[in-house]
Protein backbone atom coordinates (compact mmCIF):
# COMPACT_ATOMS: atom_id res chain seq x y z
CA UNK A 1 0.00 0.00 0.00
CA UNK A 2 1.06 3.49 -0.77
CA UNK A 3 -0.43 6.72 0.70
CA UNK A 4 -0.67 9.39 -1.81
CA UNK A 5 -1.08 13.27 -1.53
CA UNK A 6 -3.92 13.17 -4.15
CA UNK A 7 -6.09 11.31 -2.00
CA UNK A 8 -7.27 13.86 1.48
CA UNK A 9 -10.38 14.05 2.10
CA UNK A 10 -11.46 17.04 0.50
CA UNK A 11 -14.02 18.35 2.80
CA UNK A 12 -16.69 17.53 5.89
CA UNK A 13 -16.32 15.71 8.95
CA UNK A 14 -13.14 13.76 7.45
CA UNK A 15 -11.09 16.67 6.22
CA UNK A 16 -7.65 16.04 5.44
CA UNK A 17 -7.37 12.76 6.53
CA UNK A 18 -5.37 10.91 4.35
CA UNK A 19 -6.57 7.84 2.16
CA UNK A 20 -4.68 5.17 1.05
CA UNK A 21 -4.03 3.81 -2.28
CA UNK A 22 -3.11 0.22 -3.71
CA UNK A 23 -0.76 -0.58 -6.40
CA UNK A 24 -3.42 -1.95 -8.66
CA UNK A 25 -2.82 -1.58 -12.58
CA UNK A 26 -5.68 0.42 -13.72
CA UNK A 27 -6.65 2.14 -10.11
CA UNK A 28 -7.16 5.69 -10.80
CA UNK A 29 -8.00 7.47 -8.33
CA UNK A 30 -10.35 10.41 -8.72
CA UNK A 31 -8.12 13.62 -8.57
CA UNK A 32 -9.37 16.35 -5.93
CA UNK A 33 -9.65 18.69 -8.28
CA UNK A 34 -12.84 16.52 -10.12
CA UNK A 35 -13.71 15.47 -6.74
CA UNK A 36 -14.43 19.29 -5.53
CA UNK A 37 -16.43 19.60 -8.46
CA UNK A 38 -18.74 16.33 -8.81
CA UNK A 39 -19.48 17.70 -4.75
CA UNK A 40 -20.22 21.16 -5.81
CA UNK A 41 -21.94 19.99 -8.55
CA UNK A 42 -24.34 18.11 -6.02
CA UNK A 43 -24.36 21.15 -3.36
CA UNK A 44 -27.03 19.63 -0.76
CA UNK A 45 -27.90 16.65 -2.73
CA UNK A 46 -25.81 14.24 -0.14
CA UNK A 47 -26.90 15.48 3.23
CA UNK A 48 -28.35 12.29 4.74
CA UNK A 49 -28.71 10.70 1.33
CA UNK A 50 -27.65 6.85 0.14
CA UNK A 51 -24.87 6.32 -1.69
CA UNK A 52 -23.66 4.10 -4.18
CA UNK A 53 -20.09 4.12 -5.39
CA UNK A 54 -19.87 1.79 -8.80
CA UNK A 55 -16.17 0.49 -9.23
CA UNK A 56 -15.07 1.96 -5.93
CA UNK A 57 -11.11 1.54 -6.08
CA UNK A 58 -9.71 3.23 -3.10
CA UNK A 59 -13.59 4.11 -1.48
CA UNK A 60 -12.35 8.27 -2.16
CA UNK A 61 -15.82 9.18 -3.95
CA UNK A 62 -17.84 7.29 -1.20
CA UNK A 63 -16.02 8.48 1.62
CA UNK A 64 -16.08 11.92 0.68
CA UNK A 65 -19.60 11.45 0.45
CA UNK A 66 -20.01 10.11 3.39
CA UNK A 67 -18.04 13.18 5.15
CA UNK A 68 -20.10 15.34 4.10
CA UNK A 69 -23.43 13.94 5.65
CA UNK A 70 -24.69 10.92 3.59
CA UNK A 71 -26.59 8.42 5.59
CA UNK A 72 -24.68 5.26 4.29
CA UNK A 73 -22.64 4.68 1.09
CA UNK A 74 -22.55 1.25 -0.64
CA UNK A 75 -19.37 0.27 -2.21
CA UNK A 76 -18.97 -2.57 -5.34
CA UNK A 77 -15.39 -3.52 -6.37
CA UNK A 78 -14.18 -6.04 -7.94
CA UNK A 79 -10.24 -6.56 -7.05
CA UNK A 80 -9.76 -7.87 -3.78
CA UNK A 81 -6.77 -5.60 -2.93
CA UNK A 82 -8.82 -2.47 -3.61
CA UNK A 83 -11.63 -3.61 -1.21
CA UNK A 84 -9.66 -4.51 1.39
CA UNK A 85 -8.22 -0.97 1.26
CA UNK A 86 -12.05 0.42 1.35
CA UNK A 87 -12.42 -1.67 4.75
CA UNK A 88 -8.47 0.42 5.49
CA UNK A 89 -10.27 3.75 4.51
CA UNK A 90 -13.48 3.49 6.27
CA UNK A 91 -11.59 2.78 9.54
CA UNK A 92 -9.40 5.66 8.71
CA UNK A 93 -12.07 7.94 8.68
CA UNK A 94 -14.51 6.64 10.99
CA UNK A 95 -16.87 5.10 8.45
CA UNK A 96 -16.98 1.57 8.57
CA UNK A 97 -20.42 1.64 10.16
CA UNK A 98 -22.20 3.34 7.86
CA UNK A 99 -20.86 1.59 4.48
CA UNK A 100 -21.45 -1.59 3.29
CA UNK A 101 -18.65 -3.39 0.44
CA UNK A 102 -19.61 -5.90 -2.36
CA UNK A 103 -16.73 -7.45 -3.79
CA UNK A 104 -17.69 -8.07 -7.58
CA UNK A 105 -18.41 -7.07 -10.86
CA UNK A 106 -20.54 -4.21 -10.68
CA UNK A 107 -22.85 -5.43 -13.50
CA UNK A 108 -23.52 -8.34 -11.42
CA UNK A 109 -23.78 -6.92 -8.39
CA UNK A 110 -26.59 -4.54 -9.43
CA UNK A 111 -29.06 -6.94 -9.52
CA UNK A 112 -28.42 -8.65 -6.79
CA UNK A 113 -29.13 -5.09 -5.22
CA UNK A 114 -32.15 -4.89 -6.91
CA UNK A 115 -33.56 -8.38 -5.73
CA UNK A 116 -32.64 -6.62 -2.40
CA UNK A 117 -35.49 -3.60 -3.20
CA UNK A 118 -32.03 -1.22 -2.78
CA UNK A 119 -32.65 2.57 -3.82
CA UNK A 120 -29.98 5.03 -4.05
CA UNK A 121 -30.09 8.90 -3.92
CA UNK A 122 -26.97 9.13 -6.07
CA UNK A 123 -24.91 6.58 -8.09
CA UNK A 124 -21.41 7.33 -8.75
CA UNK A 125 -19.63 5.52 -11.02
CA UNK A 126 -15.98 5.65 -12.29
CA UNK A 127 -15.45 2.46 -14.55
CA UNK A 128 -11.74 1.43 -15.71
CA UNK A 129 -11.29 4.13 -19.31
CA UNK A 130 -11.49 1.65 -22.28
CA UNK A 131 -11.40 4.24 -25.17
CA UNK A 132 -10.88 2.32 -28.20
CA UNK A 133 -14.71 0.52 -27.10
CA UNK A 134 -16.12 1.65 -29.92
CA UNK A 135 -14.58 -0.77 -32.83
CA UNK A 136 -17.72 -2.80 -34.22
CA UNK A 137 -20.05 -0.67 -32.60
CA UNK A 138 -19.37 -2.11 -29.15
CA UNK A 139 -20.89 -0.12 -26.36
CA UNK A 140 -18.26 1.59 -23.33
CA UNK A 141 -18.19 0.14 -19.89
CA UNK A 142 -19.29 3.15 -19.07
CA UNK A 143 -22.07 3.34 -21.41
CA UNK A 144 -23.19 -0.78 -20.40
CA UNK A 145 -23.05 0.70 -16.60
CA UNK A 146 -25.53 3.68 -17.48
CA UNK A 147 -28.33 1.08 -19.08
CA UNK A 148 -27.67 -2.01 -16.40
CA UNK A 149 -28.50 1.19 -13.72
CA UNK A 150 -31.68 1.99 -15.88
CA UNK A 151 -32.52 -2.08 -15.89
CA UNK A 152 -32.08 -3.13 -12.27
CA UNK A 153 -34.27 0.14 -11.32
CA UNK A 154 -32.71 1.01 -8.22
CA UNK A 155 -32.87 4.35 -8.97
CA UNK A 156 -35.62 6.88 -7.39
CA UNK A 157 -37.72 8.93 -9.42
CA UNK A 158 -35.16 12.10 -8.03
CA UNK A 159 -31.85 9.96 -8.55
CA UNK A 160 -28.89 11.05 -9.65
CA UNK A 161 -26.05 9.53 -11.51
CA UNK A 162 -22.24 10.87 -11.95
CA UNK A 163 -20.13 9.01 -14.56
CA UNK A 164 -16.72 9.68 -14.98
CA UNK A 165 -15.60 8.29 -18.44
CA UNK A 166 -13.26 9.56 -21.46
CA UNK A 167 -14.34 11.88 -23.87
CA UNK A 168 -15.53 8.98 -25.77
CA UNK A 169 -16.33 9.82 -29.73
CA UNK A 170 -18.86 10.15 -31.23
CA UNK A 171 -19.94 11.08 -27.73
CA UNK A 172 -21.52 9.34 -24.64
CA UNK A 173 -24.67 7.09 -25.62
CA UNK A 174 -27.62 7.58 -23.24
CA UNK A 175 -29.86 4.72 -22.77
CA UNK A 176 -33.75 5.38 -22.11
CA UNK A 177 -34.87 5.96 -19.51
CA UNK A 178 -31.42 8.76 -18.37
CA UNK A 179 -31.29 12.14 -19.42
CA UNK A 180 -28.35 13.77 -19.72
CA UNK A 181 -28.01 17.33 -17.01
CA UNK A 182 -24.88 18.54 -17.56
CA UNK A 183 -21.01 17.71 -18.73
CA UNK A 184 -17.96 18.67 -17.83
CA UNK A 185 -14.15 17.97 -18.73
CA UNK A 186 -11.23 17.81 -16.75
CA UNK A 187 -8.31 16.93 -18.70
CA UNK A 188 -8.40 13.86 -19.82
CA UNK A 189 -11.59 13.02 -17.51
CA UNK A 190 -15.44 13.74 -18.80
CA UNK A 191 -17.69 13.99 -15.53
CA UNK A 192 -21.31 13.55 -16.98
CA UNK A 193 -24.46 13.86 -14.48
CA UNK A 194 -27.93 12.89 -15.30
CA UNK A 195 -31.35 11.80 -14.53
CA UNK A 196 -34.08 9.48 -14.85
CA UNK A 197 -36.64 10.43 -17.29
CA UNK A 198 -39.90 11.21 -15.34
CA UNK A 199 -42.71 8.71 -16.60
CA UNK A 200 -46.19 10.42 -17.47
Amino acid sequence: MTISTMLRVCSGTAKGKMLKSPRVTGVRPTSARVRQAIFSALADRIGGSSILDLYAGTGAIGIEALSRGAAEAVFVELSPKCVRTIKENLELTGFSHEATIFKGDVLKVLPGLARQNRKFDVILADPPYDVKRRKGGKKSLVEKTLKALVESDILRSNSLVVAEHPDLQPGLEIPEGLRLLSVRKYGDTVVSILCPVQRQ
